[in-house]
């Protein structure tokens, strides 16, 4: 069964495949947008971003908090500067200057989702399962007998993506963060600072340090 045809299919219901469905919706393309759960799902993962990124579009009132105060360590000799907190050797950061912000991201995915809306995308709730292509376009079905064609296919649809087949060897990277919410006795770090990598490894013991390189 053909539901639907349109000039852009895009798979995904996240910040990357609704800011994709908007921005081509926008510029006058017709566009359907393909993912197994409702676009406005409540979303897991949470996303942050360059404050200056953010206030060159306008959108500083998306985000939830603001670091002012953001610093990675490198180790010994880190290449910080002694900064007023008195902090030198290993203990000195490297001070990026820039602002870090933190999305609310009801506000994010509320936002993106009224300008994809307001451009006219479409929305089909089904999981991609199979892909053919022929030089007219390709046809994308779904895992509820829905067929969509489409002249091009954007895969969004994030880590474990429906198409996109990447090596588990070789040249394409890519990264992943996790977080917890944690408990401490004392602060971990300065009170209102933004800790991105901290290769300090003076908490091992010898043997430990020496076994391999330190990571963040």
């Amino acid at each position: 069964m053909l539901l639907d045809s349109c000039d852009v299919l895009v798979l995904g219901a996240g910040p990357a495949a609704l800011v994709i469905a908007a921005e081509l919706a926008g510029r006058g393309l017709d566009v359907s947008a393909l993912a197994p759960e409702p676009p406005d799902a409540p979303w897991a993962n949470t996303y942050g971003i360059w404050c200056d990124e953010v206030e060159a579009l306008g959108l500083t009132q998306l985000l939830s908090h603001r670091w002012n105060d953001t610093v990675s360590y490198f180790g010994p000799g880190g290449g910080g500067d002694v900064g007023a907190d008195g902090e030198r050797g290993a203990d000195a950061p490297l001070r990026h200057g820039r602002a870090y912000g933190l999305f609310d991201k009801a506000l994010l995915q509320g936002h993106l989702l009224q300008r994809a809306a307001a451009a006219g995308a479409r929305w089909i709730q089904a999981r991609a399962v199979a892909i053919d292509h022929d030089p007219s376009g390709s046809r994308v079905r779904g895992d509820d007998g829905t067929v969509v064609s489409a002249a091009l296919v954007i895969d969004a649809t994030g880590h474990a993506p429906a198409f996109v087949q990447r090596p588990s060897d070789g040249p394409v990277a890519g990264q992943a963060a996790y977080g917890i919410v944690g408990r401490f006795s004392a602060p971990p770090i300065a009170p209102g600072r933004f800790v991105f990598m901290d290769y300090r490894c003076d908490h091992l013991d010898p043997e430990a340090r020496s076994a391999e390189p330190p990571t963040f």
